[in-house]
């Protein structure tokens, strides 16, 4: 889909949706959805603060990569619409926070190129001596129904139609 996952739909009447798009199941109407259970539940926890940048970056770059964690793959597009965060440095930019387009795939420890969008180039330079990076993918990528067993997720909408597996939706 061209439009970024999240981004929320108004309507005149005061609904609100938001742009999703749907996990590896097909959807049903009226049924509750939320965050896929990898979103957050990433076994690698490297990913939340501990990503080693392959090289130094500079302040606009809008292409870096990492090295993927020991026991977590990377697939293609997983972060698209997630966030890169300069998870801990010695110098400044901590805290900061990239939304990703795209990213390549990885094999577990192996580098991973990240994408960012072209207008939020890095801030500040890092170092890959001392830089660590987190990434996180968006909460509206690859939903699924909230179950029983699965409640605990952030809540992503309500499905007003049904949809096929890994479709754009906008849920409400």
């Amino acid at each position: 889909s061209s439009l970024p996952l999240g981004i929320t739909m108004v309507l005149p009447d005061g609904r609100e949706w938001v742009h999703a798009r749907n996990g590896g199941t097909a959807m049903i109407a009226g049924r509750l959805y939320q965050a896929a259970t990898g979103a957050f539940a990433l076994s690698d926890t490297a990913y939340a603060k501990a990503l080693v940048p392959t090289a130094d970056y500079a302040v606009g770059a809008t292409t870096v990569s990492f090295t993927a964690g020991g026991t977590t793959e990377v697939t293609t597009d997983r972060f698209q619409d997630g966030f890169l965060v300069i998870a801990s440095s010695t110098g400044t930019g901590i805290g900061y926070a990239y939304k990703v387009k795209s990213n390549g795939s990885a094999a577990t420890g192996a580098g991973c190129t990240v994408t960012l969008y072209e207008t939020d180039g890095l801030k500040v330079a890092t170092n890959s001596a001392s830089t660590r990076f987190g990434i996180v993918e968006n909460k509206y990528s690859l939903v699924e129904v909230t179950l029983a067993s699965t409640v605990g997720h952030p809540i992503a909408g309500v499905a007003c139609n049904s949809a096929a597996a890994s479709a754009y939706v906008w849920l409400q």
